[in-house]
């Protein structure tokens, strides 16, 4: 294990206790006005990319699942929810294509090539954008398989979630290109929030752009 790879599940470790402890009140606290509204309209964002899938997984990678529902796109997929926190899994459910998996991002106890699909939701605002999960992510994607991410942009929500003691990184675009297609990645769509972006990649093809 490198020293990056070792750091950063070092920090996992830190941040997973943490998320034990929101999990006893995360989901209610979604469900408040304000934050509801606002996950209402980054659901819509993200159902609106994933249309421009030319296929339904049979199976996709929910990655820091936390507790939130799948998308209603999704539902009908078998969905492996992956999780570093065992608090927040055990509230995400334990019905009939449903999956939980306790595994840190940076090392995914999955084989090459099995999905069809993958889905960070949240989870780029408390890991900085390095290439290390980026390729571990690309790694289980079949070639020409999918990517949803979304990214927290600098700017008033930004501020808004510091200043209420959310310790998020910012992840200008330009930044997340760059470091998606070191991975692997090319970019299809964007839509732009107010309180972030959402991307949909897909996995290049062409091997000779796949990390060794």
């Amino acid at each position: 294990m490198g020293l990056e790879r070792y750091l950063l599940f070092v920090k996992g470790l830190l941040v997973m206790n943490a998320w034990n402890f929101r999990a006893t009140y995360y989901r209610y606290a979604r469900r408040w006005g304000f934050l509801r509204t606002i996950k209402r309209a980054e659901d819509h964002a993200a159902e609106e990319l994933l249309q421009l899938m030319d296929m339904i997984p049979a199976r996709y990678l929910d990655l820091g699942c936390g507790q939130q529902e799948p998308l209603p796109a999704l539902r009908a997929s078998q969905r492996v929810a992956v999780d570093s926190a065992p608090g927040m899994l055990k509230r995400v459910g334990h019905g009939a294509g449903i999956y939980p998996v306790c595994a840190d991002i940076c090392n995914l106890p999955f084989k090459e090539e099995l999905f069809s699909l993958a889905v960070a939701i949240g989870v780029a605002e408390y890991l900085k954008i390095n290439t290390l999960w980026l390729e571990e992510v690309a790694r289980r994607l079949k070639p020409g398989g999918f990517f949803l991410l979304t990214a927290t942009n600098p700017g008033i929500w930004a501020l808004l979630r510091h200043l209420t003691g959310s310790r998020i990184h910012c992840h200008p675009r330009e930044d997340i290109l760059n470091r998606t297609a070191t991975a692997g990645f090319s970019l299809l769509r964007a839509k732009q929030l107010w309180t972030q972006e959402i991307y949909l990649f897909r996995v290049q093809v062409d091997p000779s752009f796949r990390t060794a």
